[in-house]
């Protein structure tokens, strides 16, 4: 099981490095100017601050500049407009 375990997370490896390897540089420039500012805002920022939310805002804003159809949202707002559809639908 182990030896499972071992070779399934060095293929992911390969893949992952693969991957990174054929990422366009435009690509690799604007992830990596992310992570320094989410690595900045944990560790300099005065205030404690819940990177998780502060990501799904920073997606939103990045698709809020594509088109007015464009548009992402949390699981829990998935959820939430999921069973707003439902009751709906049972109404109906």
């Amino acid at each position: 099981m182990k030896k499972l375990i071992l070779l399934l997370f060095c293929c992911a490896t390969i893949l992952c490095v693969d991957a990174q390897q054929r990422m366009p540089r435009d690509i690799e420039q604007a992830l990596n100017k992310l992570n320094i500012a989410e690595i900045a805002i944990k560790s300099l920022y005065v205030d404690t601050v819940n990177i998780n939310d502060l990501t799904d805002e920073a997606i939103k804003g990045m698709l809020s500049k594509l088109d007015p159809h464009s548009s992402y949202t949390t699981a829990e707002e998935t959820r939430k407009l999921k069973a707003e559809l439902q009751e709906i639908e049972q109404a109906a």
